[in-house]
């Protein structure tokens, strides 16, 4: 019995650590992703070190987010939410 518990106890960690490990991964684009969004729709207007010198709720970067989108930032509804993660991510108050 204890020789059967050993491989499947093994087998189920295995399992899961290259679940975490692709999640990781796709987190890690995501974020480059964000940072890249970022930076092209925010540095047309303003400098980076605005948004980057203030830390916000998480609602506190959507709303500011969805504001400069109001006012001509080229994102579009996708490119808010990733910033918006983005930027709490980074700069969000815990």
């Amino acid at each position: 019995m204890k020789r059967m518990i050993f491989p499947l106890v093994f087998g189920l960690l295995a399992l899961f650590a290259l679940s975490c490990s692709e999640k990781s991964a796709s987190t890690g684009e995501d974020l480059s992703a964000a940072k890249a969004d970022f930076e092209r729709a925010c540095s047309a207007c303003h400098s980076l070190d605005v948004p980057l010198g203030v830390t916000k709720s998480a609602e506190g970067w959507e709303d500011a987010v969805k504001r400069m989108k109001d006012k001509g930032a080229a994102m579009d509804h996708k490119s808010v939410e990733r910033v918006a993660k983005y930027l709490y991510s980074i700069r969000g108050k815990r």
